[in-house]
C-alpha cells in the first residue's frame, strides 16, 4: 500500500479535464462483465501482473489500457481526510473537500474521514454515499498529552491503522492522505497517470 500527499499535485499547471473525454464509468463500457464485476484488488492483479497478455485478449489497444489502469487505480484507493477538533466540528472544510474530488476531481474510489468527533456529523455524505465511510478515532488513541499540532500528525500515522482493520476498507491497495483545507481543481486522472508513469511506459515498449 501507497501512502501520499496529493496537496503539492494540485499546483499542476496546462491540463485541462476536456484530455479526458472518456466517461467517468468508462471501465463499464470498454470491459465486458467479467472484468467490470471485479474486486478492486482482482482489477489490480487482472491489470498490472500483465498487460500484454489482457491487452490482445480483449484487442485493446494501449490508449484504452491505459484508461482500465486509471479506473482501477480510482477504484482500489481509499481518500482519507482527518476531521480533528472543534475547528473541524464546526466548519465544512471536509465537505468542501469532499465534493470537490468527487465533482471536480471525479473521484471514484472509496472516501473516509478519521475523526475524534461523533459520527452523526457526516451522517448526510454517508447516506447519499455508499462508498463514504466515517471512522471514529478510538479513545485510547487519543493523545491529551500531546499539543493539537502534534496530536494530528500522530493521527495522520494511525490512518493504515485504521483503513486496515475496517472490513471494506481493508480491501484497498492505496491510501491517499489530503488535507481537509485542499480543494481539488482538476481532474484526478491527471495525477494518477502520473503514480503509474512506470507502469504506462512499461506498457508502450510491449512488443
Amino acid at each position: 500500500a501507497v501512502l501520499i500527499s496529493i496537496a503539492s499535485w494540485m499546483a499542476l499547471h496546462g491540463h485541462s479535464a476536456s484530455r479526458y473525454p472518456h466517461s467517468p464509468h468508462a471501465i463499464d463500457t470498454l470491459l465486458p462483465d467479467e472484468i467490470s464485476d471485479m474486486t478492486p484488488r482482482q482489477l489490480s492483479i487482472h491489470f498490472y501482473s500483465d498487460p500484454k497478455t489482457i491487452r490482445y485478449k480483449y484487442n485493446l489497444k494501449d490508449e484504452d489500457l491505459v484508461i482500465m489502469m486509471v479506473e482501477a487505480f480510482h477504484l482500489k484507493t481509499v481518500m482519507v481526510n482527518l476531521a480533528v477538533g472543534d475547528a473541524a466540528a464546526k466548519s465544512n472544510i471536509v465537505e468542501r473537500c469532499y465534493f470537490s474530488a468527487r465533482q471536480t476531481g471525479l473521484f471514484k474510489g472509496y472516501y473516509a474521514v478519521l475523526t475524534d468527533g461523533p459520527m452523526e456529523r457526516y451522517k448526510y455524505l454517508k447516506e447519499n454515499d455508499n462508498k463514504f465511510f466515517v471512522l471514529q478515532i478510538k479513545y485510547e488513541d487519543r493523545r491529551d498529552d500531546m499539543s493539537d499540532n502534534l496530536e494530528l500528525e500522530y493521527f495522520k500515522t494511525l490512518i493504515p491503522k485504521y483503513i486496515y482493520s475496517h472490513p471494506v476498507l481493508r480491501n484497498v491497495d492505496n491510501i491517499n492522505y489530503l488535507d481537509s483545507d485542499i480543494v481539488v481543481g482538476r481532474h484526478l486522472n491527471v495525477i494518477f497517470k502520473k503514480l503509474l508513469k512506470r507502469r504506462i511506459q512499461d506498457l508502450h515498449q510491449l512488443p
